[in-house]
């Protein structure tokens, strides 16, 4: 037994991830001197990932068994762009300028197709202010032809609430 396969079977069994198991196993199985096809077969994986697998392990070592992180979608708006977001949004709408009273995730979509001419969809607007860390909040409704003194009055009785 070599000592490459030795180090391989010793981590196998601490091996958490499935896949990067049975890539080590298969490298254990084709070192000890079995064909590719049968090392392969043995470890429950096609040849050619086997091959593929041998590559890694020559080029890098066992780090070249594990499974690589998977890059994401780049952003749809760059960071001073969300900057702009942000700040569009704290400072909140003017009405005297045609602008609803409350920010909705429609209207923000047409705000950035307008000053950055990038689209998006509600959803999407939802997940970038998530992800800003705001949050949606109303205040709450208040009739405008309200009398203080009754409502005062309404509240000493224990009826209102906080």
């Amino acid at each position: 037994m070599s000592n490459d396969t030795q180090r391989i079977e010793i981590i196998t069994g601490r091996e958490p991830r499935r896949r990067t198991m049975q890539r080590l196993l298969a490298v254990a199985n084709a070192l000890e001197g079995m064909s590719r096809a049968e090392a392969a077969r043995a470890a429950g994986m096609e040849r050619q990932a086997l091959r593929d697998a041998v590559i890694r392990f020559n080029a890098e070592g066992l780090a070249g068994l594990v499974d690589r992180p998977h890059g994401h979608r780049r952003e749809i708006l760059s960071e001073g762009e969300q900057a702009v977001l942000v700040h569009r949004i704290l400072v909140g709408p003017d009405p005297e300028r045609g602008e609803p009273s409350s920010w909705t995730l429609p209207d923000l979509c047409r705000f950035i197709e307008e000053r950055f001419d990038k689209t998006m969809c509600p959803q999407s607007m939802s997940r970038v202010v998530r992800r800003l860390g705001l949050s949606k909040q109303k205040a709450r409704p208040a009739h405008p032809k309200r009398h203080a003194r009754a409502a005062a009055a309404f509240a000493k009785r224990g009826f209102a609430r906080p």
